[in-house]
């Protein structure tokens, strides 16, 4: 199997900064094109009244500052491959990874899974496992090694 469009989906958290790793290793060894896509969770695809809250607006240029400033840290980590992409995505977070995948074509998505169980996992899903059941390519889940 040949990849040539990596996807690795980030939140910044560690769990996906190790999977960020791996897309990285797979990237620089296939010599695939890494894609990096952040989403930010967008309340109004849920309810139309968050669009009247004046805080709504600033609060997604606040988010998005935020996120740029986390892949310009993420960029300078990457040594083993240099045909790396970014994009910040609003939205549901795994409907925007699976369209992402699905419109670049990409062979692998690599994501880090937070590993969340009981009640938690009830209350807020997980995006990763909505990745894996829809994806329409392979899915690697990578989970921080338990030391």
């Amino acid at each position: 199997m040949k990849f040539k469009n990596i996807l690795c989906p980030t939140d910044f958290s560690d769990s996906a900064r190790y999977a960020l790793q791996v897309a990285e290793e797979m990237a620089g060894q296939f010599h695939a094109r890494l894609h990096l896509l952040h989403v930010i969770f967008d309340v109004n695809v849920y309810s139309g009244a968050a669009s009247a809250m004046t805080w709504y607006p600033s609060m997604y240029v606040d988010l998005e500052r935020i996120a740029q400033d986390e892949f310009k840290k993420l960029r300078a980590s990457i040594t083993k491959t240099k045909d790396v992409s970014e994009k910040i995505a609003r939205g549901i977070e795994s409907e925007q990874i699976l369209n992402y995948a699905r419109n670049l074509s990409c062979d692998l998505i690599v994501m880090g899974t937070h590993g969340r169980t009981g009640i938690e996992r009830l209350i807020l899903g997980s995006t990763t496992e909505q990745v894996v059941r829809h994806a329409s390519c392979p899915v690697l889940t990578v989970r921080l090694p338990a030391d």
